[in-house]
């Protein structure tokens, strides 16, 4: 089959996706790099899928300037949004960022291409260990909401909504602590690798 007619298939099945663009989504993640999301298109179909985070180049930022990205599942709106310590209102502390740009490092507000989201966290109180996450960042805005929970355990749960988002997305973050949450996804790997073994082995025996 010649190249272009390989290409011009690609693209068709590229925008026929983009035609099936959701009504919203929700996604989970931690900073370690582990994401899942579920997807209602537009159709009323539901979707669902893992997201691998990792740690590379942030486009709208200085040569060197590393985050932990992730390539979200429809185009989004553009700009960051500072995740706030929970305790004093009258002097906030910010503690993470959520970043979405694309690979031009768009950060214009009002602006609908952001294919990637960078998250940036900073190192908790008592965390003996560094995650993904943990990353200096600057900010481009003042668009902030509160972590929820206390030190070593918290999170946070952001609904933007509004146009184009009527239903609204939602994105539900930890900012803390998320090692059992890496564990219990590699113990499910585990377990699985090892009934697949056994299968195998219980088939041949046979």
């Amino acid at each position: 089959m010649k190249r272009w007619l390989v290409g011009f298939a690609a693209m068709a099945i590229l925008f026929g996706g983009v035609g099936q663009a959701s009504a919203s989504f929700i996604l989970y993640f931690d900073e370690n790099g582990n994401a899942s999301y579920t997807q209602t298109l537009l159709s009323g179909a539901v979707v669902s899928g893992t997201i691998v985070g990792v740690v590379a180049q942030d486009p709208s930022a200085p040569a060197g300037m590393m985050g932990l990205t992730y390539a979200l599942p429809e185009l989004v709106n553009n700009g960051d949004l500072l995740i706030m310590e929970p305790g004093n209102p009258t002097a906030p502390v910010v503690s993470d960022m959520l970043r979405f740009t694309n690979n031009l490092g768009d950060l214009t507000l009002g602006h609908q291409t952001a294919n990637l989201l960078i998250y940036y966290s900073d190192i908790e109180q008592g965390e003996a260990n560094t995650d993904l996450a943990d990353l200096p960042f600057t900010t481009n805005t003042t668009s902030s909401i509160p972590e929820v929970g206390g030190e070593g355990n918290n999170g946070f749960d952001w609904q933007p909504g509004g146009v184009p988002y009527p239903n609204g997305n939602e994105y539900v973050g930890i900012s803390d602590a998320p090692e059992p949450a890496t564990l219990t996804m590699l113990g499910i790997g585990i377990v699985g690798m090892a009934g697949y073994g056994w299968r195998r082995r219980k088939t041949a025996a046979a």
